[in-house]
């Protein structure tokens, strides 16, 4: 037959127990009076064990946390677990987590442990966190995060506006189904060198469609990044919104083709000039007025002489560059002149020459190009 300590025995080791245990314990009776505080106890609060053995339980509570102690809200079967405010004896504040339980008719026990350095932390998180929303929403940019399998953890509010989805539908999902698939292959070819070379994307301009059918152009930056044992945990990233700038590139090539096809189908010899003489681009019209098939056959034999006037004059001539900078010193917008001219077969045509200099709107620089119309037959043709 087992024995079985008596009452006393038992005492004894409670109250051992309740002596060394690292956290606070306080006994007290269903009318809030404290009963029984052991040393642990004394120190969170600052009370001698005497002191604190006889005070209300709501006197070490902050009253928003006080209400907790209504005996309804723990049993014996469903303890209360809670995190309370402790209010010591000179004021001071700490956090605890609480746990109280019912361990006979109407005498609770509640267990103390302090976690206010957690909570100072949880704290600080927590502002970090909102100082990063506040920053990613006045950036103006798209900021995210995804785990290792491409799926959204963070994303900005401004992408939950871009898709007109709230951010919580957004988390889970992939941003890569909005994107054209060549484009996505790209850019999660990109993120795998990433992870594996621990180095940043470059800049990759992209594609994003909405499901309204908008298409956006985005450019994108991001980093691998990897957990504490070295495996990897995700992509983060900022997407801009460079739409208006590629719509300008747009807008600008269109009028530069525009302008390319006038150039080309002007019925006079045109060219494009630098200020030391050497040819950047000839019309059709002039390669044909030289004999030549095609435009690069023609810039190739300038190219090869260094200078237009041992390509294609007749005769010694004073140079083009020296024209130039007459023409630049004078200030004349506009200059003509008469040249003897070789074609490719060897005859020579009297050609009329207009230089015209004028600044570029956009960059300032000085643009400089001529016409060549060929006169030999005629002493009354003029250049328009």
């Amino acid at each position: 037959m087992v024995s079985t300590p008596d009452e006393s025995v038992l005492r004894e080791q409670y109250r051992a127990y309740m002596a060394a245990a690292p956290t606070g314990m306080l006994v007290f009776s269903d009318d809030g009076y404290i009963r029984e505080a052991n040393p642990a106890a004394a120190r969170m609060t600052g009370f001698d064990v005497n002191v604190l053995s006889s005070m209300h339980m709501a006197h070490l509570l902050l009253p928003s946390d006080a209400d907790i102690l209504c005996s309804k809200h723990f049993s014996s079967d469903n303890p209360l677990v809670s995190e309370v405010r402790l209010q010591g004896r000179h004021g001071q504040l700490s956090w605890t987590r609480m746990h109280i339980t019912t361990v006979s008719s109407g005498m609770y026990i509640a267990f103390f442990e302090e976690i206010t350095q957690q909570k100072f932390a949880e704290e600080k998180l927590r502002a970090s966190e909102e100082r990063f929303r506040h920053i990613a929403e006045a950036a103006g940019e798209y900021i995210w995060e995804t785990d290792a399998l491409l799926r959204l953890t963070f994303a900005s509010a401004k992408l939950g506006e871009m898709l007109k989805r709230p951010i919580k539908e957004l988390l889970g999902t992939t941003p890569f189904a909005f994107l054209p698939s060549e484009d996505a292959a790209r850019i999660q070819m990109a993120l795998m060198e990433a992870s594996q070379t621990g180095k940043p994307i470059p800049q990759i301009e992209h594609r994003f469609k909405l499901e309204d059918g908008t298409t956006y152009w985005l450019e994108v930056r991001a980093c691998a990044f990897f957990d504490s044992k070295g495996n990897l945990a995700g992509y983060r990233g900022v997407s801009v919104d460079v739409s208006a700038r590629k719509e300008a590139e747009e807008a600008q090539r269109a009028t530069q083709q525009q302008l390319q096809t006038i150039l080309d189908n002007m019925p006079i010899g045109m060219f494009e000039i630098t200020s030391d003489g050497r040819v950047q681009y000839i019309n059709p019209h002039l390669a044909a007025l030289f004999g030549y098939a095609a435009q690069q056959e023609l810039l190739k034999v300038i190219e090869e002489h260094h200078y237009i006037e041992e390509a294609v004059y007749a005769y010694p001539s004073k140079p083009v560059r020296l024209l130039l900078e007459e023409q630049q010193q004078s200030g004349d917008i506009c200059r003509t002149y008469e040249n003897d001219f070789r074609r490719k077969d060897g005859s020579v045509f009297t050609g009329r020459v207009v230089m015209a200099q004028k600044p570029d709107p956009v960059s300032g620089q000085m643009m400089r190009f001529g016409f060549i119309e060929d006169i030999s037959g005629s002493t009354d043709t003029a250049v328009k």
